[in-house]
């Protein structure tokens, strides 16, 4: 990704901290991917509380931290990147939800 400004496309991939896929969680086989794919960057950020389509809250308990709290994981990148890297997202995740928008850059010095 350039740091001039420019179109860019937002992913955004929402799972729960309990899913998994082969074994491991999800959004760490999630960030693997877009490390190796060589993706400008990816964050992800926990909820405090939420729910899904499973229509259960997700909330933590006192003295006692669930497993199962919403996650959201954003990606910034080119569309052509972000395209390829679709297919493997679906087969990463067997549920949560994956959605993209467009965005624009307008600062994003270079380290």
């Amino acid at each position: 990704m350039t740091t001039d400004q420019g179109s860019v496309k937002i992913l955004t991939i929402y799972v729960d901290d309990g899913d998994r896929h082969n074994g491991r969680p999800v959004h760490e086989a999630l960030l693997e991917l877009f490390l190796s794919h060589r993706i400008s960057g990816a964050t992800l950020f926990r909820g405090i509380a939420g729910y899904g389509s499973d229509k259960v809250f997700h909330t933590p308990k006192l003295l006692r931290l669930t497993e199962d709290m919403p996650l959201k994981i954003e990606v910034i990148e080119t569309d052509e990147k972000i395209q390829e890297i679709i297919p493997e997202v679906k087969r990463i995740m067997e549920k949560g939800i994956v959605t993209m928008s467009d965005a624009v850059v307008v600062h994003a010095p270079e380290k």
